[in-house]
C-alpha cells in the first residue's frame, strides 16, 4: 500500500500480494488514485515514478488517451487531438473556439472517440478522401447558437469542404436570400465571386440575379 507520486500522472499505490517475476524482473500491480486505473508494472521503474496512467488528462488538461480497443491510424488520432486543442488550447489561432465550443465528456477520451467515429455519417469518405473531408459539428446544430455547440457522437458528421462552405455561407448570410446582403435601408446587395451585381428592393429579384450568375 505504499503511495508514490508519478512524474506526470499523479499518485499511485502498490497493491498487496500482486508481485510476480517476468524475465528475472519484479512486477507488481499499481492503482492510480486519481482515476482508479490499475496496471502491472516493473517495480523498480515504478519506484522512480516512471509510469503512465492512460486515463490521466494530459492533453490540454482535459484529454486522455485511454486504452483503445482496436488498431487505429494516425489520421484518427490527429483528428481527436486537433478537436481537443481547438477547444481547450489557449492560442491565437483557436480564438474562434477556445472558451466557446466544448467537447462532450465521452469524447475527451480518445478510446471512446475511436469507438464512436466509425458510426458517424461520412466516416468512410473521410477515411479515404484525403484532406477534402473533416469532422463537422455545425450541420446538425444550425438551430443552436455557435458558442453553445458541442462535439459529441450525436452532433457530429464528416463533411466535404464544399458542403461545409455552403453551411458557413448560409449561417453568415443574415438576409435569408442566397448571395445577398441585407443593408440597413432594407434593400438587398448582391455579389458573386466578389463582383458587385446591384442592389434590389425585391428579395426574389436579388436571388434571381445571383442564381443567373
Amino acid at each position: 500500500n505504499e503511495i508514490i507520486n508519478s512524474n506526470k500522472c499523479g499518485p499511485f499505490k502498490f497493491i498487496k500480494n500482486t508481485e510476480c517475476h517476468k524475465n528475472n524482473r519484479l512486477y507488481v500491480e499499481i492503482e492510480f488514485l486519481n482515476t482508479g486505473y490499475r496496471k502491472l508494472v516493473d517495480y523498480h521503474t515504478a519506484k522512480k515514478g516512471l509510469v503512465q496512467d492512460p486515463y490521466a488528462p494530459l492533453l490540454c488538461g482535459v484529454g486522455c488517451y485511454g486504452v483503445p480497443k482496436r488498431e487505429y491510424i494516425k489520421k484518427e488520432l490527429y483528428c481527436w487531438q486537433d478537436m481537443i486543442r481547438r477547444c481547450y488550447e489557449d492560442l491565437e489561432r483557436h480564438k474562434a473556439y477556445y472558451g466557446k465550443i466544448t467537447v462532450c465528456d465521452r469524447w475527451k477520451c480518445f478510446e471512446y472517440f475511436l469507438d464512436d467515429i466509425i458510426y458517424l455519417p461520412g466516416y468512410n469518405e473521410w477515411l479515404i478522401g484525403g484532406n477534402n473531408y473533416h469532422l463537422d459539428k455545425d450541420k446538425l446544430q444550425q438551430n443552436i447558437p455557435h458558442d453553445q455547440r458541442i462535439y459529441s457522437p450525436q452532433t457530429c458528421v464528416f463533411l466535404s469542404n464544399e458542403e461545409n462552405n455552403i453551411i458557413r455561407i448560409k449561417e453568415n448570410n443574415k438576409s435569408g436570400v442566397c448571395g445577398a446582403e441585407l443593408t440597413p435601408d432594407g434593400s438587398y446587395c448582391v455579389r458573386y465571386n466578389h463582383q458587385y451585381l446591384g442592389r434590389f428592393d425585391d428579395p426574389e429579384a436579388a436571388a434571381t440575379i445571383h442564381n443567373f450568375y
